[in-house]
């Protein structure tokens, strides 16, 4: 299936891509268009990868720099999870974009995904303009995969200083001959990401490894709140 249109759905309440299904589009170089417009109650949405899904709102196709409108907006969903490659400024431009298209998320997980780096400026973060669930409402990050790459602890730092009220973020360590230690991880983000502190906010920090991977019966079991949570 190439193109998946969900136009009136006033019941539904999730919207879950499971990875090895976009690893096969990713292995075949296909795209999936993804249309979302009537969906009252969707609450949990994910995983969107920029590489191969082409998303919809309403009648505008979101992509880097596109500017949110009332008609782009998805309010009701509080859990969003993307699959990225950082490293990548196309894709980095479309999760500013899909940050803007969801104002009132309140726990994004990110998959990093591995690949060859291009060049990218990691100060590129910092020239995002406003965004509302950082400033309001996103109270808990996942990065999941994480290789310790530059653009990593970029993006790590923009989301730290960003989001007023962030109580907790969990790095979850990628595994592999190449995977970074934790105390190397664990110095950076002392050193790069949490140098900053903030008077008003208290924000837990956790680095592990391991962890489960969302399933088909996680993502159906609508007693779990955070299918992707690990």
């Amino acid at each position: 299936m190439h193109d998946l249109h969900v136009l009136v759905a006033p019941k539904l309440c999730r919207l879950i891509f499971m990875v090895k299904c976009t690893d096969r589009f990713i292995d075949n170089g296909l795209c999936t268009k993804i249309s979302i417009a009537r969906v009252p109650k969707l609450e949990v949405l994910g995983y969107l990868d920029p590489s191969i899904h082409v998303l919809e709102l309403g009648d505008t196709i979101i992509k880097a720099e596109t500017n949110p409108s009332r008609a782009t907006k998805l309010c009701s969903v509080k859990v969003l999870a993307l699959k990225v490659q950082l490293g990548v400024p196309k894709e980095a431009n479309v999760v500013i974009s899909y940050l803007k298209c969801f104002p009132y998320v309140e726990t994004l997980h990110v998959l990093s995904k591995v690949g060859e780096l291009g060049s990218f400026d990691v100060k590129f973060w910092q020239q995002a303009g406003t965004i509302h669930c950082l400033r309001s409402t996103l109270r808990k990050l996942v990065l999941k995969n994480f290789q310790g790459k530059d653009t990593e602890f970029a993006f790590l730092k923009f989301v730290w200083e960003r989001a007023k009220v962030l109580e907790r973020v969990m790095i979850n360590l990628a595994d592999g001959n190449d995977a970074p230690s934790l105390e190397e991880v664990v110095c950076k983000l002392q050193a790069q990401v949490c140098a900053k502190r903030f008077r008003h906010r208290k924000s837990l920090l956790i680095v592990c490894t391991g962890g489960r991977k969302c399933t088909l019966e996680a993502a159906s079991n609508l007693s779990v709140n955070d299918p992707f949570d690990i």
